[in-house]
């Protein structure tokens, strides 16, 4: 049995959307898409169920916080975690390619990014019941934003701001509530074993997202070994260097997966 896999979008697809759901579908697997933007996503995603993101986490502080000033990433942050709370699936970022069928998980799925320094969440399973998934949801969720996980100097300065009545940092954004969150507290839990090599999930870091869209593919493939289940690709990085408004060169590692997929 395959699980089902959820996600989040929130925008206009580009390709790389497009062919990570696509290559969701073509491995078995259903999915569930949460959304603000219901209607034309719906229109836009054929063979996938499209929910409205409201019913899971409903406008409150801090999360409407997040998506009123424009930190989806954060936002995500927040509904990936809700969404494994409720026992909807595995989850996976809109930017990760899979290779091979994910299994059902019995118990903790995550990996790491660099190997025993950070664990990332494009990836992720925790069970509804477990403590760590609770821990992590209160952490996240509670008001006032701390950031236990955060570097020394930013946990001082947001108990100071804490002190004068800010329940909020100025800049939100660097509260951090993803991988370095995640790492903290999987660490705390003594969990760290049930994170898969980096090779499973994050073959290329972010910093080597252009070989993914380079011509020669021969660098990106080198990367990429048989215990590889999922290429995240990235997508904040591939914003960055302009690659999302076409399609990549068709001899590059995701220009394969375009044609293989039929994603133009």
């Amino acid at each position: 049995m395959k699980p089902m896999i959820v996600s989040y979008w929130e925008g206009k697809l580009s390709w790389l959307e497009r062919l990570s759901f696509a290559t969701m579908l073509a491995m078995g697997h259903s999915v569930q898409v949460f959304t603000r933007d219901v209607p034309p996503l719906r229109a836009a995603l054929e063979g996938i169920d499209v929910f409205d993101v409201r019913d899971v986490l409903p406008d409150e502080a801090p999360a409407v916080l997040y998506h009123e000033q424009k930190h989806f990433a954060l936002y995500a942050d927040i509904v990936r975690i809700a969404l494994l709370r409720q026992s909807r699936g595995l989850w996976c970022d809109a930017d990760c390619i899979l290779l091979n069928a994910l299994a059902q998980p019995s118990d903790y799925v995550m990996g790491w990014l660099d190997e025993g320094r950070r664990i990332n969440n494009a990836v992720l399973y925790m069970p509804s019941d477990s403590k760590l998934l609770e821990t992590y949801w209160q952490a996240i969720t509670a008001i006032p934003v701390r950031a236990p996980w955060a570097t020394l100097r930013v946990r001082v300065l947001r108990e100071l701001s804490i002190l004068r009545g800010n329940d909020f940092p100025r800049d939100i954004e660097d509260m951090s509530i993803g991988p370095r969150a995640l790492t903290y507290f999987v660490e705390r839990s003594g969990l760290t074993s049930h994170a898969s090599p980096q090779a499973r999930f994050y073959p290329l870091r972010d910093s080597q997202t252009h070989l993914l869209i380079d011509a020669d593919d021969r660098a990106a493939r080198a990367m990429i070994g048989p215990e590889t289940e999922v290429v995240h690709a990235w997508h904040g990085k591939l914003k960055r260097l302009k690659a999302l408004d076409a399609p990549p060169p068709v001899t590059s590692w995701l220009g394969q997966q375009c044609t293989t997929y039929g994603i133009r």
